[in-house]
């Protein structure tokens, strides 16, 4: 069975747009964040920014995002 990005953020109705076939766009938990300015890549579930370049698994940007430990 295959983790899907889009049917997780949905879960947690995270805003999100397809950036490409592959990247979904979103804002960044880790800075404040108007434009979104991060990609979670759907393929591998690795979530990015491109500003302050983190990067981590869509499960710690879930946690982030939330503010809270939502797996465990």
């Amino acid at each position: 069975m295959s983790l899907k990005a889009q049917e997780v953020l949905d879960e947690y109705s995270v805003s999100y747009s397809r950036e490409s076939s592959d990247t979904l766009k979103l804002a960044c938990p880790f800075h404040e964040d108007t434009h979104p300015s991060a990609v979670i890549f759907t393929t591998s579930n690795v979530f990015h920014c491109r500003v302050c370049d983190k990067s981590t698994n869509l499960f710690r940007y879930l946690q982030a995002r939330l503010g809270k430990n939502v797996f465990f």
